[in-house]
């Protein structure tokens, strides 16, 4: 087409090209499929959120430009979601990340009790060093249940008499047939008015230095 009107207007040194043939060529020219445009999957999506809010919305009340920004504000919030999904679900399937956020579920329960009753036996040695031999004893005698009992992680708290911290201490039969005689002697120490002394926890320390060491042969 374009080759018959160039043959149909030859170029001449003295005639100027008619304008609006030049136009016309020019259009068809553009209008080909080299120099038209492809319309993205986003400008798609957006022209149908513009086109639904039309819709929805009352004739005239937002101008086109305005629900174009809109369209395209909505399109973007949707993709940031969909990411922080994705994201989400990848860091939750990491099997170090859940290690990491709960670590005492990945830690070795052995090492993990064996600090739990070095701390409570250092507690114990510093509260004897003070002279809060009570304390001593009742934290030496709960050092002595997590090492032989089934609650690696007992808390010690004041509220808790000895018979209760043996009790939530879970010790097996021959554990708890070895800590149930030490309740009552602790007991007077502790609530019956018996004296504390620093040679009691030094008794109490010895006797837990032995039976941990069985419980760890």
């Amino acid at each position: 087409m374009i080759a018959a009107r160039a043959a149909a207007y030859p170029p001449s040194q003295s005639t100027p090209a008619d304008p609006t043939v030049v136009r016309v060529t020019i259009d068809e020219i553009l209008a080909g499929p080299g120099f038209q445009k492809s319309e993205t999957i986003f400008e798609r999506i957006i022209e149908w959120i513009v086109e639904f809010l039309s819709d929805l919305l009352p004739e005239g009340s937002l101008s086109e430009a305005t629900l174009s920004g809109l369209a395209q504000a909505l399109v973007w919030i949707v993709l940031a979601a969909v990411v922080a999904l994705v994201v989400w679900a990848i860091v939750r399937a990491q099997p170090w990340k859940r290690a990491r956020a709960d670590p005492e579920a990945a830690a070795d329960p052995t090492v993990e009790r064996a600090q739990r009753v070095a701390e409570l036996r250092s507690r114990a040695r510093a509260a004897n060093a003070r002279g809060e031999h009570v304390l001593a004893l009742r934290l030496e005698f709960t050092a002595l249940v997590v090492g032989l009992g089934e609650r690696g992680d007992l808390e010690y708290r004041d509220a808790f008499t000895n018979r209760e911290l043996l009790e939530r201490g879970k010790p097996g039969r021959a554990a708890e047939a070895l800590l149930r005689p030490i309740v009552p002697v602790l007991d007077r120490k502790s609530f019956g008015g018996e004296p504390a002394t620093s040679d009691d926890f030094a008794r109490l320390s010895s006797l837990c230095d032995q039976l941990l060491a069985g419980a760890r042969a």
